[in-house]
């Protein structure tokens, strides 16, 4: 029994020490990470969150003077707020956290974090959890430069921790906004400490026996710190001990540190060496080391290390070229620093991966951010080749290079160079993926592949789009499955945004109608997040949703989806004012005028039309010339098409050609910025609008010049778009080029150009085929039956009227299920013309009935209300062929139905407005009547007949027309004979 009681006990002990040693591990990998691991504000220390600044040498002073900042620090953190301090150099935002913390009671614990990277998201266990938690980022800036901080942020954000950061006013803390606050929206605002004035100075001098120093900056630091004798240090230093501070401040200003300003003495021996050609004994090395010591410039540290005053460093110490002014001056010095750096430590791995880093953060604020990426993507490649990085550092190094290249992509104005840019982008976040990510840092991953998402979509603008878009979505949507809508609201949002966005893109070359929906369904989640969204971003995803609206609205209930855009962009309103936010103002005036322009080809054209060019036109009120050139040039460009299709609804022939040539001089001038070199595909859009433009204007003037104009821009255009890039551009513009082909037909070589029509658009329809772009392969079958019907003209009449009949009826198939009323209509209507040319030549009873019939239907496409001139066009038409027809068969039946035709057309054709149609349309109606009363011998039927003849002639008059109303008159007189003899 008491072996089994022993073993027992030996077995507890076991476990408890196994238990101890795990948790003992533990602890000292966290205190590697960690400063403070939750002590009590009253335990910590001064030198835990002051560093050496804590030390009598480096200005600390037991008297503290309590200011109002510090007092609001207080209340913020009573209630629970994060806080911010800001303020300039020595202002004392470390003494006030310190202050903050020393105040605060008993109900609290603190947690400092170490600058390290961090191999992963560990926070400890917080046991006393009925106290508040505070977490202190001192320079929290810094930390934004090191691996996986975001996800440790976000973790202690999770877990309800207060956080109390300081950060120095200017680039530090505009570089922090740009990457934290304006993403998380963490600090409503910030404690800022002001300066202090000369007389609070001597008072507080006074009371620290201090004296305030010549040149007083405002700061309470500078009192005790004497950054201001420096100068006077630097003369008592030999040569050799300048040189060696000169070489730590360029340590510095590279990020090649440890931690808090502490640097690895081989590295400074290196620098001292190569840039200041210092040789000295290691004898010589440590007195020079220990009288700068003396002298508290530094302190010799253990293991090699060297720890340097930052605010030495920072002023100046030793290097006369430091203190140049300017941000010019002072960035080309920094950066001849980076370039000499990088050649020093071209085989250390830490130091070239530091290096870029550091120049990467300094690029963020900086005017000449592309110089610095550059620096940082030559550091990071460096780095890359000498392979001495561990799985995560590869990872981290990859990453870095990737946001280097993502930057200089978005700051780039050369295209082609934005392009390569983006791509090499790619093929480093691709294979940061590639490596194993520790799933302590799912957000990592989450971030990477939403970066990639970003520079897939970039590259889809300029080539390859279908690929690219796709490429896109699957990044975003891989970032999703850790950016989910309750553990991340604000990037579930956002990337939502950016899938829609990416899904508009591949609309554009696939499945149009069903990647809108994809567009669509994604804006609407993130517009469901409102509460984790600043408004900016809300208002961006409501224009976005209009345009997707937009643009579905071209494929399918093209009225409906218009009125939805509209009222998505007019919410954007409620947040892009004009008097605060201008260009975004512009930016959803424009995306209105397209919406109101796409509506237009639904009803009330030229309304819309007008409606379109006014928005369009108060949008470039804005965004003018000088200081947007490429937005300017976009919304020339949709003014020109607001015009020409104000020219199509037009009936006056003047005024289509004032439209038009309004729209060829908007699109000229847009391709003065819209260049081939900068902006090829937009410049070939614009190219492709002129054709059409020129098309249009040669049906009414200058037929052949207009239609070799139209056809040179067209081909311009296939310049650019070609099969193997943007294939679905290239069919379009091969359509266009075979329109521009069938107006000069009509008066040069007929049967050459039509056959070249035909072929273009045969072409195109293997495209739009592959990519079931159903809209566009129904419009290029309508193109290519004008083509054949003018082809009949020249050769083969009836078979080639037959192969447009064909194409006509190919897309009404098409069509059939599609919203598309005026393109429908139209194909009707052309259609119908067709069978009654057919009519003449073969089978003419049968095609009648076809002619009859299809006028009938489309008919139902131009009611009068909102297309009255079709409207009556077709009635005419289709009275005329009732009457061919009442020649073969149901002559009863089709006489009333060319009768009724007739009637319909003069609802329209008043004789006030269309005195001649009117005039005419009365002649065929009595001629109607009078078959009608033959049939039927009524006299009620020669009466009405005799009413047409007669309003016929009140404009048809004698002197006016002779030979008309000579006709019109026997007419006349031969249905009154009928009348009597009834």
């Amino acid at each position: 029994m008491a072996g089994i009681v022993r073993e027992a006990a030996v077995a507890v002990i076991v476990v408890i020490a196994v238990l101890a040693a795990i948790i003992y591990c533990g602890r000292m990998r966290q205190k590697k990470c960690y400063t403070v691991i939750w002590k009590k504000p009253g335990a910590v220390a001064p030198e835990k969150v002051m560093c050496c600044y804590a030390l009598p040498e480096y200005g600390y002073n037991e008297y503290y003077q309590e200011r109002e900042s510090d007092e609001k620090i207080k209340e913020m953190l009573a209630t629970g707020e994060h806080v911010l301090i800001t303020g300039i150099t020595l202002s004392g935002k470390s003494r006030s956290i310190y202050q903050a913390l020393a105040a605060l009671g008993r109900g609290y614990d603190v947690l400092i974090p170490r600058l390290v990277d961090w191999p992963g998201v560990r926070v400890p266990w917080h046991f006393c959890f009925w106290r508040k938690k505070i977490v202190v980022f001192d320079d929290i800036n810094e930390f934004l430069k090191k691996q996986n901080f975001i996800c440790l942020f976000r973790e202690l954000l999770k877990r309800k921790a207060i956080i109390l950061a300081s950060c120095r006013s200017g680039t530090d803390y505009d570089g922090f906004y740009e990457k934290i606050n304006r993403e998380l929206a963490v600090f409503a605002g910030h404690v800022h400490i002001a300066d202090i004035s000369w007389e609070a100075a001597e008072r507080l001098a006074a009371m620290t026996r201090r004296e305030v120093p010549h040149g007083f900056d405002g700061s309470a630091g500078a009192i005790f710190l004497r950054v201001h004798e420096t100068g006077a240090l630097c003369k008592s230093c030999g040569e050799q001990e300048k040189n060696i501070m000169a070489s730590l401040r360029c340590l510095y200003l590279a990020g090649v540190y440890k931690k808090r300003e502490i640097f690895s003495t081989d590295r400074v021996k290196q620098v001292c060496c190569k840039k200041y050609e210092v040789d000295c004994t290691a004898y010589d090395w440590d007195k020079y080391l220990s009288s700068l010591q003396k002298k508290g410039f530094l302190r010799v540290l253990k293991n090699r290390q060297l720890w340097a005053v930052k605010t030495y460093l920072e002023h100046s110490v030793g290097d006369a070229a430091a203190n140049l002014d300017g941000p010019v001056a002072r960035d080309q010095f920094l950066i001849d620093n980076f370039y000499d750096l990088m050649d020093i430590f071209n085989e250390d791995f830490i130091a070239l991966f530091s290096l870029g880093k550091q120049a990467y953060y300094r690029g963020m604020s900086s005017q000449r951010e592309v110089q610095y990426m550059m620096i940082a993507v030559a550091a990071f490649e460096q780095a890359l080749r000498l392979e001495a990085a561990g799985a995560e550092d590869y990872a981290a190094l990859q990453f870095n290079l990737a946001s280097a290249y993502s930057s200089i992509a978005g700051k780039d104005e050369d295209e082609e160079e934005k392009a390569e840019a983006c791509r090499q982008a790619v093929k480093a976040y691709e294979e940061a993926l590639s490596v194993k990510i520790n799933c302590l840092c799912l957000f990592d991953f989450a971030r990477i592949n939403y970066e990639l998402g970003n520079c897939y979509s970039i590259l889809a603008v300029r080539d390859n789009k279908s690929h690219n878009s796709k490429k896109a979505v699957q990044a975003y949507r891989a970032a999703l499955k850790v950016y989910t809508a309750k553990r991340f609201p604000e990037e579930f949002a956002r990337t939502q945004n950016k899938l829609g966005l990416a899904f508009s893109l591949w609309a554009e070359v696939e499945d149009k109608a069903g990647n809108c929906d994809r567009a669509i369904e994604s804006f609407k989640k993130a517009l469901e997040m409102q509460a984790a969204q600043p408004e900016t971003e809300r208002a961006s995803a409501q224009n976005n949703l209009g345009a997707a609206y937009t643009m579905l609205a071209e494929s399918r209930d093209r009225r409906d989806n218009c009125l939805r855009a509209i009222q998505a962009h007019e919410q954007a309103f409620k947040v892009f004012v004009k008097d605060e936010y201008p260009m975004e103002y512009a930016c959803t005036l424009a995306a209105i005028g397209r919406a109101y322009y796409t509506l237009s080809w639904a009803e009330n054209k030229t309304e819309n039309c007008l409606k379109a060019v006014k928005a369009y036109e108060e949008a470039i009120e804005y965004r003018t010339a000088a200081l947007f050139p490429v937005q300017y040039a976009s919304i020339l460009n949709n003014i020109g098409k607001a015009h020409c299709a104000l020219a199509e609804a037009e009936e006056n022939g003047e005024k289509q050609i004032k439209y038009l040539k309004k729209a060829i001089g908007v699109y000229c001038d847009s391709l003065n910025y819209r260049t081939f070199r900068n902006y090829p595909v937009e410049y070939a859009v614009t190219q492709n609008n002129t054709g059409s433009a020129y098309r249009l204007l040669a049906a009414l003037e200058q037929r052949k010049e207009n239609s070799l104009l139209a056809i040179a821009a067209h081909e311009e255009a296939l310049k650019v778009f070609s099969p193997g890039n943007l294939p679905i551009q290239y069919a379009g513009t091969l359509v266009k080029l075979g329109k521009a082909h069938v107006s000069l037909a009509v008066e040069a070589d007929k049967a050459r150009h039509c056959t070249r029509a035909i072929n273009y658009c045969r072409e195109a329809l293997d495209y739009y085929d592959r990519q079931m772009y159903s809209v566009e392969h129904a419009l290029t079958c309508f193109s290519m039956g004008d083509a054949y019907l003018l082809l009949s003209e020249a050769e083969d009449e009836e078979e080639n009227l037959k192969r447009a009949v064909q194409a006509y009826e190919q897309a009404f198939k098409k069509s059939k299920r599609l919203d598309l009323p005026l393109d429908y209509g139209d194909a009707l209507h052309k259609l119908a013309d067709t069978f009654s040319k057919l009519a003449e030549l073969a089978n003419k009873e049968d095609n009648l009935k076809k002619t009859c019939q299809v006028y009938e239907e489309a008919l139902k496409y131009f009611p009068i209300e909102s297309s009255a001139g079709q409207f009556a066009a077709i009635q005419i038409k289709l009275g005329h062929n009732y009457n061919l027809l009442a020649e073969l068969a149901d002559r009863e039946q089709n006489s009333r139905n060319a009768v009724k035709a007739f009637r319909e057309a003069l609802r329209v054709y008043k004789r006030d407005i269309y005195p001649v149609q009117y005039a005419s349309t009365c002649n065929k109606l009595g001629n109607a009547y009078t078959v009608l009363g033959r049939l039927e011998n009524s006299a009620a039927n020669y009466n009405n007949a005799a009413v047409s003849y007669r309003n016929a002639m009140t404009v048809f008059t004698k002197e006016a027309f002779p030979e008309v109303y000579q006709v019109v008159e026997r007419n006349l007189y031969r249905v009154l004979h009928m009348a009597d003899n009834s």
